[in-house]
C-alpha cells in the first residue's frame, strides 16, 4: 500500500483546517495508514465544514 507521505501532511492539515484534496482522495482510495485513517475518520464525523 503506497501512503506517498501523507501522514506527516494529515498531522499538519488536520491541526489548522479541514484535509485537502489529496488527503481526501487517499481516504476515499484507502492509500493513508491505519493511523490517518482514522485521524481522517474522526475529522469527517465531527467536521461541520
Amino acid at each position: 500500500m503506497h501512503q506517498g507521505g501523507h501522514g506527516r501532511r494529515l498531522m499538519n492539515t488536520m491541526e489548522n483546517s479541514c484535509p485537502d484534496v489529496v488527503l481526501l482522495a487517499g481516504w476515499l482510495e484507502g492509500t493513508l495508514s491505519p493511523q490517518d485513517r482514522s485521524r481522517m475518520s474522526s475529522h469527517l464525523a465531527a467536521c461541520d465544514e
